[in-house]
């Protein structure tokens, strides 16, 4: 009898000690897998290392660039923007700022006052908010004060004249309550500007008289803010013809700026650019005429060629051209500073209207009256528009 073969059946088979092929390849995947990810984690590690590295330097870099920037603003005597503030500074403080990154209140009202300087408002007005944002949030009354301050300073110079005045009395009320006499002496010069400004002159005087005392007392009375407070006090009174008593204190006030600034700061050009409007309203044109060339010649080094304070020399000096007779050296000047003010300054900007106004007149007194009149129109609608 033949013996039957039992069926072997595939499950019934012994199998391999060990893991199958398959295993294996699914394990080494896992492995792979691990080490890829934790190799991304490094990366990651030093990724956030080398950003924050790039991010703190960009901040120290901000921060240097603004060390001699003042806090505060001064609307007729703002400081040159310092060389480093180029426009890749400008960039790198716009990067770091939309990235998350924190300046102080004291460094955005710097960036604030440079902004302004350069006669970007826009910028100028934005930073400071910023500044007068973190200063509430943080309830620092100094840092209240100056935002506030150059906030209201700002709206002065766009000629946004309600504006301000809201700013530079909060201003004023912040700094009677801190106590300190230098601060609240600028709040009184503040406020005292946009009265000025307004034609509120029996309210100026006595902010700036008391600003000026203050001043004088705290810090000596050839320190660079007594210059500022006796400029803007002989401003003042020129501008009610008082002539004999603004013309010692511009003096006195240009003699401070070129012993504590240097002769070739932009503050000294302003000192001699009132200074020459004084002699020139009074006709004593050969007094004048370096005064206003040397403050031209300063402003286009310090503050660049295309600078509202730049055309506001031209202005002036092309006016006392106008005055002597001198036409063909006045017209080129007059064009130019129209030009400057169009592309610094808002459409509506009462400085734009001025010096329409100025060429108008030219255009009329060497019978251009067509050009004349297309001026005047254009300067009384801005007027026009500012009193809406």
């Amino acid at each position: 009898m033949s013996k039957r073969k039992e069926k072997v059946r595939l499950d019934d088979r012994t199998q391999p000690l060990g893991i199958s092929v398959t295993w294996w390849a699914i394990i080494i995947s896992a492995i792979v897998a691990i080490v890829v990810v934790f190799l991304g984690k490094i990366e990651c590690v030093e990724s956030e290392k080398d950003y924050l590295r790039r991010e703190n330097e960009r901040k120290t870099k901000i921060i240097e660039c603004l060390a001699g920037v003042p806090v505060t603003l001064d609307k007729d005597n703002p400081p040159p923007p310092p060389d480093c503030f180029d426009s890749t500074t400008e960039k790198e403080i716009e990067v770091f700022i939309e990235k998350g990154g924190d300046l102080s209140p004291e460094d955005l009202l710097k960036i604030g006052v440079v902004f302004h300087a350069k006669a970007n408002y826009t910028k100028a007005l934005s930073y400071s908010q910023v500044a007068l944002d973190q200063a509430q949030q943080a309830n620092d009354s100094v840092l209240l004060t100056h935002s506030n301050g150059n906030i209201g300073l700002t709206y002065v110079a766009t000629a946004q004249f309600n504006e301000a005045l809201k700013y530079l009395e909060d201003a004023l009320i912040i700094a009677q309550e801190i106590g300190d006499p230098k601060i609240y002496a600028t709040a009184l010069n503040n406020l005292a500007v946009l009265y000025q400004a307004t034609g509120r002159y029996s309210e100026a005087e006595p902010l700036y008289k008391r600003a000026l005392a203050i001043d004088e007392k705290a810090l000596g009375k050839d320190h660079p803010k007594v210059a500022i407070d006796l400029n803007n006090l002989a401003l003042l009174y020129k501008s009610q013809d008082r002539y004999d008593e603004a013309e010692p204190l511009y003096q006195r006030a240009l003699e401070i700026s070129e012993k504590k600034l240097g002769k070739e700061h932009p503050n000294v050009a302003t000192r001699l650019n009132n200074l020459a409007e004084l002699y020139r309203v009074t006709g004593r044109y050969a007094e004048a005429e370096p005064l206003h060339r040397r403050a031209l010649a300063i402003d286009e080094k310090a503050l660049g060629k295309d600078h509202p304070d730049v055309a506001t020399d031209l202005n002036n000096l092309a006016g006392l051209y106008y005055s002597q007779g001198c036409y063909a050296e006045a017209e080129p000047l007059y064009k130019r500073a129209l030009e400057i003010i169009e592309k610094a300054l808002p459409p509506d900007h009462p400085d734009l209207a001025t010096v329409m106004e100025n060429m108008a007149k030219f255009y009329r007194e060497i019978g251009k009256n067509k050009e004349a009149e297309e001026l005047e129109k254009q300067a009384r609608e801005i007027r026009e528009q500012r009193k809406k």
